[in-house]
This record gives C-alpha cells, sequence and structure tokens, in this order.
C-alpha cells in the first residue's frame, strides 16, 4: 500500500509539473498589447512607467491591493526575502491603491525593501487587474521596453490561496490535517 500510493505520487507530481511547464509555454505566447507611459506617485515624487524599467527592458509589476488586505501582505513578506535575486535580473516594483506616505509607513513595519508605487484605477483595469465594480485582484504583470520606446504588456497570472507564488500554502498543502479555514494575519 505505502508503495502504491509513493507510486501514485511520483506520477501525479510529474503530471503535475509537466502541466506547469505547457502552461507556461501557453503563457509566453499571450498576445501582449501596447500599454501608455502611466504615471504613478512614489515618496519621491511621480514616476512613470518607462522609469521603472531603470536601464533595462523587462519589468515585474506587482498589484498588491494595499494594506489593508492580509493576503496581500503574506505575498508582500515574501517578496522581501527573494527581492535581491529577482531584482538582478529584472526590475520589480509593487504596486498597490494605497497613497505613498501610508505604503511607506506600512512597509517600515514590516521591513519591505523593494520599490513601491500607487497604482491608479485606470491602470488597474486596463491590466484587468480592477474591476468596473472596483474589485481589486492581487497578482503580477510583465512588461516590455521597445527600441520604439513602446511599452508592451506580456504577461500576467492572478494571486490567490493555494498559488504557486506563496511558499506558505505549498508547506501548509503537504501537513496531514487539513485547515480550510486558516488565514493569514498581519500579527500572531
Amino acid at each position: 500500500m505505502c508503495e502504491q500510493i509513493e507510486t501514485q505520487i511520483e506520477k501525479l507530481t510529474l503530471e503535475i509539473e509537466g502541466k506547469k511547464e505547457e502552461l507556461a509555454k501557453l503563457k509566453s505566447k499571450r498576445p501582449s498589447f501596447e500599454v501608455s507611459n502611466y504615471e504613478f506617485s512614489t515618496p519621491k515624487g511621480i514616476v512613470t512607467l518607462k522609469d521603472l524599467f531603470g536601464d533595462r527592458r523587462e519589468l515585474i509589476l506587482v498589484y498588491n491591493m494595499g494594506s489593508s488586505c492580509p493576503y496581500c501582505t503574506l505575498w508582500g513578506d515574501e517578496y522581501n526575502g527573494v527581492y535581491e535575486h529577482i531584482q538582478s535580473r529584472v526590475p520589480f516594483v509593487v504596486s498597490s491603491p494605497d497613497k505613498p506616505e501610508n505604503q511607506t509607513k506600512f512597509a517600515a513595519s514590516r521591513g519591505w525593501t523593494y520599490p513601491m508605487i500607487q497604482s491608479r484605477q485606470e491602470f488597474r483595469r486596463e491590466m484587468k487587474f480592477e474591476t468596473e465594480d472596483g474589485d481589486l485582484w492581487p497578482g503580477y504583470s510583465v512588461f516590455t521596453l521597445q527600441d520604439t520606446g513602446e511599452i508592451l504588456h506580456v504577461n500576467k497570472d492572478f494571486f490567490g490561496p493555494m498559488d504557486s507564488y506563496c511558499g506558505v500554502w505549498h508547506f501548509f498543502s503537504h501537513l496531514p490535517v487539513s485547515d480550510k479555514e486558516w488565514h493569514p494575519q498581519f500579527r500572531y
């Protein structure tokens, strides 16, 4: 029985890994679209989407729902641990609807070190991370800066419980007793 379960786990793990690779390839073929050079507020003033690229050609921009969301805070805490690794390859910026002064205060309380911007509703809506009803969705977009100066949105994904972007969910999925009622908190 034990060997049979291990064999099933191994087989399913390989299937899942194959499906993840297949999904990544499919997402890489997602049609890109041109994006305006939006302006964002930061603690240091206004920056444009092009400014966020620095001297690079790719950008990862995260959509955080703000300091009132414990789920986005959980993801935000995890970015802090991998920020240096990510930014060694590509600029990484976290956006939220919160005002820059609120972001600064909240980020300091969490020990966050990555750059943050205040995203505007029209930007979030064009990127499909805010509905017409004002509901926000966490996730991220990948942008490229073309030699012509145009900015392209080339990929995106959404965040949610049990996603691949927060290791906490993966660890919890291996516990013998499921606790579907667990929710992240700001403090424990």
